[in-house]
């Protein structure tokens, strides 16, 4: 069986704190084949600058994870 978790925020995303190497391990240490990261960006209330910021972050992120 092939089992992935979907739905993941890493600390890029405003409601997580988690990084993406924690969400990894975590994934790895209960059987789970992959993961898919949802991490959003907020468009109103939110400096551009820093929702710019943080979907930089996270693309970079899930790059690096992926050579790993």
């Amino acid at each position: 069986m092939i089992a992935y978790d979907q739905h993941l925020h890493t600390h890029c995303s405003h409601d997580s704190r988690e990084s993406l190497d924690a969400i990894c391990r975590a994934a790895r240490a209960r059987g789970l084949s992959g993961v898919a990261l949802t991490d959003h960006a907020d468009l109103f209330g939110v400096d551009p600058a820093e929702t710019r910021e943080r979907i930089a972050r996270s693309v970079l992120e899930a790059d690096e994870a992926q050579d790993r």
